[in-house]
């Protein structure tokens, strides 16, 4: 991501992949080259079955963007496209 390569030094990624298959997302994280820290977290069938960690971070949309300070603070949170746009430039904006 041209993000993390311009910013390396000021933030990190961390991106966390709900989903059935462990091999896939490795597959294409390498193929993406997408060099960060990944975490797995395995998808069961049912919401009821579904880790705390997306009902902690409120996660109901993919992918799911969250700019945290170094103190946890959540600066900014959404989805979609666009919103790579917005903490791209909240990043900018704040160095």
């Amino acid at each position: 991501m041209k993000l993390q390569k311009e910013y390396s030094s000021d933030f990190s990624i961390i991106s966390i992949t709900f989903d059935k298959k462990k091999e896939s997302v490795k597959n294409y994280t390498v193929k993406n080259k997408m060099n960060w820290t990944h975490a797995y977290v395995e998808r069961y069938f049912s919401k009821r079955n579904a880790p705390n960690i997306l009902d902690n971070l409120r996660v109901t949309e993919y992918p799911t963007l969250i700019l945290m300070d170094d103190e946890n603070k959540i600066l900014f949170r959404g989805s979609g496209t666009e919103t790579l746009d917005k903490v791209k430039n909240i990043i900018k904006n704040s160095l």
